[in-house]
């Protein structure tokens, strides 16, 4: 990196042109080479802490990870379930189902076992109705805001 460049992976999710375009990964002996957006997109701490560090003297940062299942997961990543190949054993698909979950990408963790995702932060509501937002109150005041923090007994806690 040039001075004045991102130099904490952090800020490189947010700015991801201040890095080189393409970022090269060896993942258990495999090389993978691609371009920043796609390992921004796994949104994976641990894949984050291993690209956050400095590189080694080949250019490469090092993921202690299976290099064939993280393959198939940036195969997940990059394409999507629509053209994703599943593999068709049960015991590939376990070990990508927990290499999944160890990298913490929740989409594959669905596509692969819905029941055991973790679960979805979505509104509640009927599917003809209005959905209810359950989270953090939007007051459109300050008096609002308190006034609804009492009625949930959260205020004084």
């Amino acid at each position: 990196m040039t001075e004045g460049e991102a130099s904490c992976w952090p800020c490189i999710r947010s700015r991801p042109k201040l890095f080189p375009k393409i970022v090269r990964l060896n993942v258990g002996g495999h090389i993978f080479e691609e371009h920043v957006e796609v390992f921004t997109s796994f949104k994976s701490p641990l894949l984050d802490a291993a690209l956050a560090g400095d590189p080694e003297q080949d250019g490469s940062h090092f993921l202690d990870r299976d290099g064939e299942l993280f393959g198939m997961v940036l195969d997940f990543v990059r394409n999507g379930p629509g053209q994703f190949k599943c593999p068709e054993g049960e015991v590939e698909v376990a070990q990508l189902l927990q290499e999944a979950k160890i990298l913490a990408v929740s989409a594959l963790v669905r596509y692969l076992r819905p029941e055991e995702a973790p679960p979805e932060v979505e509104a509640s509501g009927s599917a003809n109705g209005p959905k209810e937002y359950l989270g953090a109150p939007k007051p459109q005041n300050e008096a609002e805001r308190v006034s609804r923090l009492r009625s949930l007994n959260i205020l004084e806690s």
